[in-house]
């Protein structure tokens, strides 16, 4: 007798075979397949039973295995889908006792191993030659193939061909019925996927005409309702589901009728009866919550925010948009921009006047309060601070100050009331200097 673990070859690796639900008849399977005669007994945890403690070398991979007396192979036996079971832990290994007697190098048996024929001339075991073949009467010429593989012209193949159905019963490729282009494997070939051009598939028959809704012209199916992509005219009598616009992904009605558009980002656009997909909804719309374009509460936007109340542009250029408004003029204390927006301060390079206009700051100022009152200096001009100027050189007495906005220096007016009022600072680095010296002189001037 033969005694030892079961494993079993699989992904180019020997893999380990659960004890959960083994049977003698898996025994008898097993061991007829390895060519060691029938099963003798089984032995659940074999390891532990034989003291094995080298427990690191099992992989678990085949569980919950049920073989029937007609299997030739444990991969034709039902088992769990293969992989490390959960439920089964490397503990749990099946050892198996056969009948047949060892010898030297070779084993006298009554009948062939799986994938090997009976040579009567020779009195030998010689390979089918047939990739996972299980049975054969002679090299080449496949008569059982290896689950999950179809027996297809004496080999072994993955899938049927089309035109062919895998048989569950016999494990074999049969052409499909006369009626089907395609059929689903199964005991019979009657169950069609597809059908030829003069008939519809309906719930796995092809027939003439279709009960309810027929689907797809070019491959013809009967559907209870249209699907993403078509649309059922509008007609009573129309039966047939057509295909919607390139840019719709649901229509209703007709082709151009969307619903849901295929690119992302694009928008609904009723008009004339009709909603069509769109890049972005047109001047004086906004996109709705459902993705359709809905028209700005004021008819001045050009474009507004979600829930329309607030514009973002205007759509007459003259206007300006003044908090979320487009108005004629800006209200007192604001200034127009260069992009036409109402804000509390003038751009760079201008001041407010009293009229509530923006000014442009007299050369060589590139900022200023007023039109005599500069801050900063144009390039290769310096402020002279007791007249708030800005000049060429200093003049006698006084020394260039090197200091720029990009050197971090700055002018300011601090602690004022108005916008024309307090102490004048010169910082520079953040730190702040002559701020003393600046008021004297500003004392001076007012004086």
């Amino acid at each position: 007798m033969l005694e030892g673990r079961l494993e079993v070859w699989y992904g180019r690796r020997w893999w380990s075979v659960c004890d959960d639900r083994w049977t003698m008849t898996n025994t008898d399977v097993a061991c007829r397949e390895m060519g060691l005669g029938r099963g003798i007994s089984f032995t659940r945890r074999y390891d532990t039973a034989n003291l094995w403690t080298a427990l690191s070398t099992v992989k678990m991979g085949f569980d919950d295995v049920d073989c029937d007396v007609t299997d030739a192979s444990l991969f034709e036996c039902s088992h769990a889908p293969f992989g490390f079971p959960p439920d089964c832990d490397e503990r749990q290994t099946i050892g198996l006792r056969c009948a047949g007697a060892a010898g030297n190098s070779a084993y006298c048996l009554a009948d062939c191993p799986v994938g090997q024929f009976t040579d009567a001339a020779k009195s030998q075991c010689l390979s089918c030659n047939v990739t996972e073949c299980l049975v054969c009467p002679s090299e080449g010429v496949c008569t059982r193939c290896e689950r999950p593989l179809w027996l297809l012209n004496q080999t072994c193949v993955r899938s049927c061909p089309a035109g062919y159905y895998g048989n569950t019963e016999t494990r074999a490729c049969r052409r499909c019925d006369a009626a089907c282009v395609t059929c689903a494997d199964g005991v019979s070939g009657s169950s069609c996927t597809s059908c030829h051009v003069t008939r519809a598939l309906s719930d796995g028959a092809c027939v003439e005409e279709c009960p309810r809704l027929l689907w797809n012209a070019a491959s013809p199916v009967c559907v209870d309702q249209c699907p993403d992509g078509s649309y059922r005219p509008i007609t009573s009598q129309s039966r047939v589901c057509r295909p919607c616009s390139s840019a719709c992904l649901r229509c209703v009605g007709v082709a151009d009728n969307c619903t849901d558009c295929v690119t992302s980002g694009h928008v609904l656009l009723a008009r004339a009866g009709l909603t069509s997909c769109e890049p972005g909804c047109p001047t004086g719309q906004y996109p709705g919550l459902d993705n359709r374009c809905v028209q700005c509460d004021d008819s001045r936007c050009a474009r507004c925010s979600a829930g329309g109340q607030h514009c973002s542009s205007c759509a007459d250029r003259s206007d300006l948009l003044e908090m979320g408004r487009c108005v004629r003029s800006c209200s007192p204390g604001l200034y127009p921009s260069q992009q036409r927006v109402c804000l509390p301060f003038c751009p760079e390079g201008q001041y407010p006047d009293g009229s509530g206009q923006c000014q442009s700051c007299p050369d060589p100022c590139q900022r200023c309060l007023s039109s005599d009152v500069c801050v900063t200096c144009q390039s290769r001009y310096y402020l002279l601070t007791n007249q708030r100027s800005c000049v060429s050189s200093c003049g006698r007495g006084l020394v260039a100050y090197p200091g720029s906005p990009s050197d971090d220096a700055d002018v300011r007016l601090v602690g004022g009331l108005v916008s024309l009022d307090g102490f004048v600072q010169l910082s520079t680095a953040g730190n702040v200097a002559l701020q003393l010296n600046i008021i004297i002189i500003i004392i001076i001037i007012i004086i």
